[in-house]
Parts: structure tokens; sequence; C-alpha cells
């Protein structure tokens, strides 16, 4: 099963080479370019990406940002067809480490900056999009179809004043969101937080170590810790 699965690996990453070397030569200068740090695993598109905007901050090494990774899609789950990375109105995406991203996921800075952690991981069918900050830190861990941003998408107004401003995201280091989540604006999680299946987050939890589940979420218990467990199957 282990051959079966390496030969799987090589013969996608055969397939999309011509992405791996694309987002990588569009985004860095040569000499980290040759390096080939992005690859592309899957069906991926990319929208406004460029060396300004698209950014590795950190030790560059080759395979330590992989673009539609597969992951669970091979239990039966259904996958988006395409994952994307999507940059425009000024916005920005920095990869602070290694960094997995699922198959089917977008991750799109319309106008916001996006900043992901060392060793971040989500599963398929993903979605960030930005208009002002998100901010991921290390050791996260998302499940599938998870949901965040920083907008409401459109803007409301009351007697002429913007009532629904853009508000930043920001998770702490170490946290689990399960599948099926949406983290709405202006939500700040602190350290070792897990977010239970189906949760919708709409306030900050500052307090570390929680489980948190619900609509809206809560916590319901204290001094909870998790292992990360970093296997691609």
């Amino acid at each position: 099963m282990k051959i079966k699965r390496i030969l799987s690996r090589v013969f996608r990453g055969m397939v999309y080479f011509p992405k791996t070397l694309y987002i990588n030569f569009r985004t860095l200068p040569f000499k980290d370019a040759i390096k080939l740090p992005y690859i592309v695993m899957g069906s991926c598109s990319f929208h406004g990406v460029n060396r300004k905007n698209v950014k590795i901050s950190g030790k560059i090494k080759t395979g330590m940002i992989r673009l539609a990774a597969q992951k669970t899609s091979k239990r039966g789950l259904h996958v988006n067809k395409k994952a994307f990375l999507i940059v425009d109105n000024g916005g920005s995406i920095t990869f602070k480490g290694d960094t997995s991203i699922g198959a089917g996921t977008s991750i799109c800075a319309h106008g916001g900056n996006i900043s992901l952690g060392d060793r971040f991981s989500c599963n398929i069918n993903c979605f960030l999009y930005s208009m002002k900050a998100i901010n991921i830190g290390d050791n996260v861990l998302f499940g599938w179809n998870i949901n965040i941003r920083d907008n409401d998408g459109h803007p409301l107004y009351q007697n002429g004043s913007l009532i629904n401003p853009n508000k930043s995201v920001v998770l702490g280091n170490k946290i689990w969101v399960a599948s099926y989540v949406d983290i709405m604006k202006g939500v700040s999680l602190a350290d070792g937080i897990i977010v239970g299946t189906r949760s919708l987050v709409t306030k900050s939890i500052d307090k570390e170590n929680t489980l948190i589940v619900g609509t809206p979420a809560k916590v319901i218990k204290e001094n909870i810790e998790w292992d990360y467990e970093d296997k691609e199957t």
C-alpha cells in the first residue's frame, strides 16, 4: 500500500509539474524558484499572484508548500473541482513554513493580508477570504469544509453610515478546527483551542486549551490538550 501511495504521488507530480513550475517562477526569484518550494499536487488555478503579493518567510526548502493535496478525498469525500490561490486589490498571502493546502481549497486575498504559520495544514474544500487580515499561527490543523472570512461580503449602510466594517481574524498556535466550521470576522482564538465539528464561531475566545462547540460556539471544556499528527493519506 505504501508503494502504491508513493507511485500515485509521483504520477500526480508529473501531471501537475507545469503548474509547479509556474507558481515557483511566478512568485520567487530564480535562486529560490529552482528549489521548488511549491509543489502542486492536484487541480489548482492561480489568479493575480506575483513576487510582490505571494511570499515565503523563513528558510526555503523543496516541497515545503503543498498545494491541492488529496488528503481525505481518497476516503470518498466530495472534492471541489479546483483549488484556487487568488490575490487582488492589493492583497497578499504569506507562507511562514511547511504548509499543506487540501484539494478544492480556495485562498482569496481580496485586498486583505493572509498569513499562514509554520506547519499549517488544511484539508479539502476550505475557504479563506480576506478583505482585511487573516493571521493563522503555527501548528494549526483544519478539517475539511472550513470557512474563514474577515468580512460580510458586501457593505451594509444605515442612514448613510457603514455598519459592518471588516474585522481581522487571528488564530493562535496549535489550534485544531474540526470539519464544517465557520469562523467569522473579528474572531480571535487563543493557543491550544479545539473547535468542534459544525460550530459557528462569532466571538473571540481568549482562554487557552479549551474545547469550544456550538452555534454560536462557546467553551464547554477547559485544560484540554490534543496531539498534532502530521500524516498525509
